[in-house]
């Protein structure tokens, strides 16, 4: 295992600074790579003062880092959290678990669902790095008093629908944290949607009309939204 500071040369007499990693590691879109580039550069022939000193100051920067990636890569081998996972993509994690469940979990539809509701809520974007005590208390507060997606306009959304969406997402944040993705646990200290008894509820004829021409690419959503509780 290795950590490298390189140099490539760029226009105008500069060198761009990267880290050289052997053998690959895996970066923030947990793909494997052997470079990450520093977005900083020195002055391959310094001639003033002024640029002496910044090369000083990014030599500086760049070794640091090159420290701390090495740390984080002897962490990671020892079992100790690498910082680089707060830079995953929770979205294709979550993604991921969903397909695991395509052809064996009947709660498929569910997990879809979980899906739909926390792309809307971040438009589609969170890392692991965002997965904080006050995300989670935001998305569950945003569960509670959301409308049901792909469905009849206007129709909110059940509290034990949320309660089964928000315990997808549980699930999804503790396999994160037993993989070692996260660092603590975001949803230690949060309660649980309580379940709530409820009298059925049937669709009139007219909503039921409404729900069946709704168009939705997912056929395993649609079915959800007929069926959830």
């Amino acid at each position: 295992m290795g950590v490298h500071l390189r140099k490539k040369k760029i226009a105008n007499g500069k060198q761009s600074l990267y880290l050289d990693f052997y053998p690959p590691i895996k970066g923030g879109d947990g793909k494997f790579t052997r470079r990450e580039y520093l977005n900083r550069y020195v002055y391959e022939k310094p001639k003033t003062q002024e640029e002496k000193l910044h090369n000083k100051e990014n030599l500086v920067f760049a070794e640091g880092l090159k420290n701390r990636r090495e740390k984080d890569i002897l962490n990671e081998q020892d079992g100790i959290f690498n910082s680089q996972n707060k830079k995953r993509d929770f979205i294709d994690f979550f993604q991921g678990l969903c397909e695991k469940r395509k052809e064996s979990d009947g709660n498929y539809g569910n997990w879809l669902s979980a899906l739909h509701y926390l792309k809307s809520f971040t438009s589609g974007k969170c890392k692991m790095g965002d997965l904080t005590e006050d995300f989670c208390n935001k998305f569950k507060e945003y569960l509670l008093q959301a409308n049901r997606l792909n469905t009849v306009k206007g129709l909110r959304l059940s509290q034990n629908s949320a309660l089964s969406y928000f315990n997808k997402f549980r699930c999804a944040i503790n396999e994160a944290f037993d993989a070692r993705l996260l660092n603590e646990n975001p949803l230690r200290h949060i309660k649980a949607i309580p379940q709530k008894e409820t009298k059925r509820e049937f669709f009139t004829q007219e909503e039921l009309q409404l729900l069946v021409k709704t168009e939705c690419d997912l056929e395993a959503l649609k079915k959800s939204q007929f069926f959830q509780p």
